[in-house]
């Protein structure tokens, strides 16, 4: 995959911050034992070039990026609809025994997985549609998305 353009510096001591919020994020809790947790999974994240962590934050946005020295993360907004109708209950099924799922509730979330990713494709389809020139201002944008779909699909495994 290509480096990233993005030319906003985080020194590290930022980039330390960052990392540590976002486990706090992730990871609530004031034990020692959550305290613990929260150091090994910051430095089990700290050289991946993505980041995604359901977290709760208030507002509409579905997702928050932030772009630290190379590496992208992304927060799914627990309180967001999108993620309590569809992401939460296909997320729970996914992590469930297979023995404990039945042919019915695997069909449903199948179904259901189906919409959310047709949702989600028509709403960016619909924010598009907010500019005066999508074709020109997206383009680059639709073009480098597939790209970079296409290339992950081999690599990203096992994100639940």
């Amino acid at each position: 995959m290509p480096k990233s353009r993005v030319k906003v510096p985080v020194d590290s001591k930022q980039k330390e911050r960052i990392i540590e919020d976002l486990a706090r994020d992730a990871l609530p809790g004031n034990d020692e034992e959550k305290q613990q947790e929260r150091q090994q999974y910051c430095e089990s994240i700290k050289d991946l070039p993505f980041i995604v962590e359901s977290v709760d934050f208030p507002g509409n946005l579905l997702i928050d990026t932030q772009h630290i020295d190379g590496q992208v993360i992304i927060r799914i907004n627990t309180r967001h609809r999108f993620y309590r109708e569809m992401w939460e209950p296909l997320r729970s099924i996914a992590t469930a025994l297979p023995e404990s799922i039945s042919s019915d509730e695997a069909a449903k979330a199948a179904r259901r997985s189906i919409e959310a990713l047709t949702l989600l494709i028509i709403a960016y389809g619909k924010a598009e549609s907010m500019d005066e020139n999508p074709c020109e201002h997206f383009s680059e944008l639709r073009n480098d998305w597939g790209k970079f779909t296409d290339s992950l699909m081999g690599k990203v495994k096992d994100v639940i």
